[in-house]
């Protein structure tokens, strides 16, 4: 593990992330993480507190970025893993969250493996549009 320190009187993030054996997956999983977790600290930062805790639009977040920098969506990179934790509320609100997506995304898989740009990649643009109110620039 690496530590670094950025900026002056900014709060403290420090984010795991797991190596897998596959160089693919492990990379998928820091653009989503970044993106999910950045997605939680922009609403901080901003100040709107209903943005900052929104875990389905985070999990949107970290999904529609791999897209956007990979080019695709693994089924393996869908949310849903039950989260342990000390706060059982969060824990909670994160699960569903991620059960949830994992469900609204499960029917955009063209060969049950992955979403590419293509007609069902279309589909998830639309809905990364819709749910997070960005415009996509490909």
């Amino acid at each position: 593990m690496t530590k670094r320190w950025v900026g002056v009187g900014a709060p403290r993030v420090a984010l795991a992330v797991p190596l897998f054996d596959d160089r693919a997956r492990t990379v998928a999983n820091l653009v989503d993480l970044i993106a999910h977790e950045g997605f939680h600290m922009a609403g901080f930062f901003s100040g709107d507190g209903l943005t900052a805790g929104d875990e389905r639009k985070a999990y949107y977040a970290g999904l529609c970025a791999q897209l956007a920098v990979r080019g695709e969506i693994h089924m393996n990179s869908l949310p849903g893993a039950v989260i342990e934790g000390v706060d059982d509320s969060m824990v909670t609100a994160s699960s569903g969250a991620a059960y949830r997506v994992r469900r609204e995304f499960a029917k955009f898989f063209e060969d049950d493996k992955r979403i590419v740009q293509s007609e069902a990649g279309a589909a998830v643009i639309k809905r990364c549009e819709a749910v997070l109110g960005l415009t996509w620039n490909s």
